[in-house]
């Protein structure tokens, strides 16, 4: 279904090359104060084309040329092109580049790689650089702009639903003519087409990632929320890219049996613990592949360029850490809060993992390391001396950091030929066009940052609901001490601007100002 959430409900609606994609967001509180600048923060970091490791420039594809150009060595350094597209016409077969050739590379103008046709209208095979101001960009240029529609007056929500719509500006349906005949391998083509017996004959449809701006634009007003009156802060950045994955000084590791009685704890580092206290998205944003770490960010760059040069792509891994999320959130049995975050997670396009705290990595740790001691805080509430539970225990929230962490799969489409079959079971060679990333981690991150927000902001409203009908209870005094929660652990009620708030919009309040 296309609609997530209990009581914050988010619709989310379009496809890769129609109009439009957006949301309606249902069950928004009344009076926060929202303008598009605080949808669009999110938006930008989501979009395409914002580095070399993101959506790709398309180098194969079919075109009838006459070709007039200058020698490469001449000071005017460019091509003249008059050409018409011919998508998928077998008399202009495009050359694909094979191992042996080499590239003709500039440093000093910004290039694309265009592979000369082999066809009778074609004498020879040539490779050419070209400038990249090229009339015919072939990067996918979306600027998606959000346009509040509904929901917010004056810049403050009614309480109503909140319409978002983000235009599709930059369509090129065409580009994906050939999986009218060849369902891509490892896509939601086929899948989709079983299920509902018609597909969209151009992209993904809805399984393509533009889906998920909807859920992005939804998360970033949820986000606001909780920002405000909770104080809870999210941050996801990229923690591995293939095999290159931050090292173990920084992030956790595997134990092995033989270091299991001696270094068991080595599994969630101090160094880690601390990173995911202090990390911001100041610190991922520094670098393009959204690494907190400069060294691994570095390195995983690399991973990605190289999958790119060989048409190819790669997988990786995103942690998402939930910083002061209050304790009591979850709703045991079926909707506990760890579920509501597994659901909303692979729910995301290329997900394949999932785990939460310790992960697979629990399973090697004995229950006498494993267990999360409870400590008395300062403010005479009880914490936990390590949080091996990653804030969740029973399937509520204990008032500790929630920290996840995300599998992607590499990206199915990919411009490397592969031997594959047609819906008919004719077989064939399927090198895809279209403009897609080598690999989605990090463009991924805020989609991983919305969905938490929703699943956080669907859980406080619904357990708001609770202790409201609960509380207009008359107080019960014939209950043993031992069933109700003692006074100390109770959330404090202090006085902010001579409003009555939890101890928890006190810091956010106290925060803010």
């Amino acid at each position: 279904m296309s609609t997530f959430g209990h009581l914050f409900r988010v619709t989310t609606y379009g496809e890769s090359h129609c109009a439009s994609v957006g949301c309606i967001v249902d069950g928004c509180p009344p009076g926060l104060q929202l303008t598009a600048p605080d949808i669009q923060a999110q938006l930008s970091r989501r979009r395409p084309g914002q580095s070399n490791l993101t959506t790709p420039v398309d180098i194969a594809f079919d075109v009838s040329l006459i070709i007039h150009t200058l020698p490469l060595n001449s000071s005017h350094q460019h091509i003249f092109i008059d050409y018409r597209a011919l998508l998928f016409d077998n008399r202009v077969p495009c050359l694909r580049p094979s191992s042996t050739e080499r590239l003709l590379r500039t440093t000093k103008i910004p290039s694309i790689w265009i592979w000369s046709l082999s066809c009778p209208r074609v004498r020879e095979c040539v490779l050419f650089a070209v400038q990249s101001n090229l009339t015919h960009c072939l990067s996918r240029d979306e600027k998606d702009l959000v346009h509040i529609q509904s929901g917010v007056e004056h810049g403050v929500t009614l309480g109503t639903p909140i319409g978002l719509l983000v235009k599709n500006e930059d369509q090129r349906p065409k580009d994906y003519s050939e999986t009218d005949l060849y369902p891509r391998p490892s896509h939601a083509d086929y899948t989709y087409l079983e299920k509902y017996g018609i597909k969209a004959s151009s992209g993904g449809g809805r399984s393509s990632a533009r889906e998920t701006i909807g859920r992005v634009a939804a998360g970033a007003i949820a986000e606001k929320y909780l920002r405000q009156v909770y104080g809870i802060e999210i941050v996801a950045f990229v923690s591995s890219v293939g095999k290159v994955t931050i090292p173990s000084s920084v992030d956790g590791r595997a134990i092995s049996h033989d270091e299991e009685n001696d270094a068991i704890e080595e599994a969630l580092t101090p160094d880690f613990r601390q990173l995911l206290k202090t990390v911001t998205r100041a610190d991922v944003d520094a670098h393009p592949i959204r690494c907190p770490h400069a060294e691994t960010a570095e390195r995983m760059s690399k991973r990605i360029i190289r999958a790119k040069e060989t048409q190819d792509s790669i997988g990786g891994t995103i942690t998402c850490v939930m910083r002061g999320v209050p304790p009591g959130l979850g709703e045991p049995v079926f909707d506990k809060f760890e579920a509501a975050l597994a659901h909303a997670m692979l729910s995301i396009p290329a997900t394949k993992a999932f785990e939460i705290g310790s992960g697979f990595r629990g399973t090697e740790v004995p229950g006498s390391r494993h267990n999360d001691a409870f400590v008395a805080l300062p403010d005479g509430r009880l914490g936990t001396r390590t949080n091996w539970s990653g804030g969740v225990q029973g399937g509520i929230t204990n008032g500790q950091d929630v920290y996840i962490r995300i599998g992607f799969k590499s990206p199915a489409t990919i411009s490397q030929a592969q031997a594959t079959a047609q819906y008919d079971g004719t077989e064939g060679e399927l090198a895809a066009r279209g403009r897609h990333d080598p690999c989605v981690v990090p463009r991924a991150v805020p989609i991983v940052e919305a969905m938490a927000a929703l699943v956080i902001m669907d859980m406080v409203l619904m357990q708001s609901a609770r202790n409201a009908a609960s509380a207009l209870l008359p107080p019960i005094t014939t209950l043993p001490p031992t069933m109700i929660l003692p006074p100390r652990l109770r959330p404090q009620k202090k006085s902010v601007n001579g409003t009555e708030v939890t101890d928890e919009k006190a810091a956010a309040e106290k925060k803010d100002a």
